[in-house]
């Protein structure tokens, strides 16, 4: 059920990548996304939580991954053309 990376459509980015203690996801304002899933390259869900609506900067915690390939998906609760949208990152 992932959407993958096309750029012409995403309209959120994450950094640094590849990284090691945090990714940070910046959105235009107003936020689009307001929940996120990063699930590893089998599909699982390995964390999930909301999103800082305060600001179109926010910080997630992904020291606790194991080193690999991840996929944070972004989820909107609102009615979007595309509710839902991922992109790859890389945990070292």
């Amino acid at each position: 059920k992932f959407i993958t990376n096309f750029s012409y459509w995403t309209i959120f980015s994450i950094y640094p990548n590849p990284t090691q203690e945090f990714i940070f996801i910046t959105q235009p304002l107003p936020k689009q996304f307001d929940k996120f899933t990063i699930n590893n390259i089998s599909g699982k869900i390995i964390v999930e939580g909301d999103l800082n609506l305060d600001y179109n900067i926010s910080k997630i915690d992904v020291s606790n991954l194991s080193s690999g390939l991840f996929f944070i998906t972004l989820v909107s609760s609102k009615n979007l053309k595309f509710p839902i949208q991922a992109i790859k990152f890389i945990k070292q």
